[in-house]
């Protein structure tokens, strides 16, 4: 059975969850059918999207990323941008936390982490956050062909860009969101696919709404409805 609240303690306890960690995967959340762990192996993964059309729901979501990511993946570094600094809460639950004053320098630092890794790889897959997009554009619109750079690049040499977005920020003219949209593989999506035309889907107007701990894990044209990790834990 499905808990009604899924506090990490219990979902670090279910043992298909220490199958996934143990396999070296990340678990993702609960399948609200089978009530076993969904889990990706992450060199797999090129980079993620996070959508909704709430904010709220967004903020969920990250949340619960930052845990699992960075709590139950040994693997994992968490390098959030909080260029907005309204994310100050992400802090305790990143390795590397940017913060407005320090976002100026992201580009310079990141392609020097790639530059580095592609010299000496390294055993990590580091998930850089963009808790919010459209604050992500107002600073960096100029930036478009670095960003593409790093966005095709990095998830070959373990940078993985985990990119929060509404459904109106995705129909913005712009340089980054295009290369945004031309890669989605893999998404966290936190409503009803019926609802959202950026990934493909088989759902109808009758798809019941999802709660706010549930999400959509959307991976190369197929999808899972999971529970995720209540952000009050």
């Amino acid at each position: 059975m499905v808990p009604e609240e899924l506090t990490r303690e219990d979902f670090l306890s279910r043992a298909s969850v220490q199958k996934a960690i143990a396999s070296g995967q990340i678990p993702l959340g609960l399948d609200l059918e089978t009530v076993e762990a969904v889990s990706v192996e992450v060199e797999k993964v090129n980079n993620i999207l996070v959508l909704s059309e709430q904010i709220s729901a967004l903020e969920s979501v990250i949340y619960h990323f930052s845990v699992v990511s960075n709590r139950l993946y040994p693997k994992g570094h968490v390098l959030v941008v909080d260029a907005s600094d309204e994310f100050d809460y992400l802090r305790d639950l990143s390795d590397v936390y940017i913060n407005s004053g320090l976002s100026h320098q992201l580009f310079e630092q990141m392609f020097t982490e790639l530059s580095n890794r592609k010299s000496n790889p390294k055993d990590t897959e580091t998930f850089i956050i963009i808790p919010d997009l459209g604050v992500f554009l107002e600073k960096f619109t100029s930036k478009a062909e670095e960003f593409k750079q790093l966005y095709l690049e990095g998830p070959k040499h373990g940078l993985h860009f985990v990119i929060a977005a509404t459904k109106a920020q995705l129909f913005k003219t712009d340089a980054i969101v295009k290369t945004i949209k031309e890669d989605i593989s893999f998404a966290l999506i936190a409503m009803r696919l019926y609802d959202q035309s950026v990934v493909p889907h088989k759902e109808v107007s009758r798809e019941e709404r999802l709660n706010t701990d549930e999400m959509y894990l959307y991976n190369k044209e197929k999808y899972t409805k999971v529970k995720i990790l209540s952000n009050k834990d």
